[in-house]
């Protein structure tokens, strides 16, 4: 099983599998998903990835619609602070996006 660096969600992936009754005999991290999709697509074990990870045209995905996994993700920034226009624009996207849809489903890559 791979996972790569720094995943916030590792634990409960771990906590998930061992409660249906698996339990992986190796796991490995690594720094990218470039990193992640080229052992997966060698065989050589599979992973975890978000639904809104990218697609690697050599690995084949499965969404497991009966598992949810959540993650946090926060954006700070300094109240009454001028911010630079690339700032402004991230966090005026993140304001307005439609999360109604982002819990649906993560995806197995194999």
């Amino acid at each position: 099983m791979f996972f790569q660096s720094g995943c916030e969600v590792r634990m409960d992936v771990m906590r998930r599998l061992e409660e249906n009754g698996v339990k992986p005999t190796a796991t490995h991290e690594v720094v990218t998903l470039h990193d992640l999709f080229a052992m997966v697509e060698r065989g050589l074990g599979l992973a975890i990835v978000p639904a809104s990870a990218p697609v690697h045209p050599g690995v084949r995905r499965t969404v497991l619609s009966d598992h949810t996994l959540n993650r946090e993700v926060s954006a700070y920034a300094v109240a009454g602070r001028r911010r630079d226009t690339a700032a402004a624009a991230l966090l005026n996207l993140l304001r307005s996006a439609d999360y109604s849809n982002a819990a649906k489903a993560s995806a197995i890559a194999s």
